[in-house]
């Protein structure tokens, strides 16, 4: 555990020296503008692979733990049901003294796990300016009063071992979906993105996969294959959004749902993780 502190205080440090890094940037000398830019897109890179392997690993290490207590409450249960049915009192006494604790091990696991995404939420967060998560929120307060029944789902919420999100505008979940600006999804995952705006359709590349989607339509395209969606392209707050379950299927990916963190990570197919449902956008103005 205090190798994974060490892990996580390293990544911060990393962080720490992004910012400063921003801050020294000597205007007026494009060649050494230019390099501080490549600097930070490295250490960006790198702390956030960091941030991923560590906290995946730490993850992994708290489930197993969590799952070995809630194992050990089920068999103390089963027992002190039994002790009480067979009218064993002193045994009874003792299973639910037992019972006691394992309940409060696995609450503590349970705090710790969720202190854990909460602390990552954190370190990724703190790579927005207070001005943009100011834009941020100002999108999420447009988006509700477009769609009330919409809710917003927070920009630290959203995790991936293949990619870095930068969001201008929230991910969104609507209907049981998550939609996220599909021009997070491209920069996020270096596919290339293109927008017609009188035919209303986004066309996503990638390697030798094109994605057409059209807005207000349940279709899309995979490389000339249409595909019926379970959730529409639409616009929200000038943005054009789609389904990220889809997109990061298409794209050979999986999707995991946390319920307990309303967390969701994308992570290579070949990881054992559940699929959820989620979904995507982009802005509709030109660049």
């Amino acid at each position: 555990m205090k190798k994974k502190i060490i892990s996580i205080t390293l990544i911060v440090s990393l962080l720490v020296i992004n910012a400063f890094i921003s801050y020294a940037e000597p205007k007026g000398k494009n060649s050494e503008v230019r390099e501080n830019k490549k600097i930070q897109k490295t250490i960006n890179k790198e702390a956030s692979k960091g941030i991923q392997n560590t906290f995946r690993e730490s993850k992994a290490e708290i489930e197993a733990r969590k799952n070995e207590a809630e194992a050990l409450k089920d068999q103390i249960e089963t027992e002190y049901e039994a002790a009480v049915a067979s009218g064993d009192t002193e045994l009874a006494n003792q299973l639910s003294i037992q019972l006691q604790e394992a309940n409060k091990e696995f609450r503590n696991i349970k705090t710790q796990f969720k202190n854990q995404i909460e602390e990552r939420k954190r370190i990724i967060k703190s790579n927005y300016t207070e001005d943009e998560l100011n834009t941020i929120e100002a999108a999420a307060e447009n988006i509700l009063s477009e769609d009330p029944d919409a809710a917003i789902l927070d920009i630290g919420n959203i995790f991936s071992n293949k990619a870095n999100f930068k969001f201008d505008t929230p991910p969104v979940i609507k209907s049981g979906r998550t939609v996220i600006p599909v021009r997070a999804i491209t920069r996020g995952f270096g596919a290339d993105l293109n927008w017609d705006p009188e035919a209303r359709e986004v066309t996503i590349s990638k390697d030798d996969i094109i994605i057409n989607l059209t807005i207000d339509s349940d279709t899309a395209l995979v490389n000339g294959e249409e595909i019926l969606l379970d959730s529409k392209a639409e616009l929200m707050n000038n943005r054009t959004y789609v389904p990220l379950r889809f997109i990061m299927e298409t794209l050979g990916l999986k999707v995991e749902w946390d319920d307990e963190t309303d967390t969701i990570e994308i992570n290579d197919p070949d990881e054992g993780i559940d699929n959820s449902r989620t979904d995507g956008a982009i802005e509709t103005s030109d660049e």
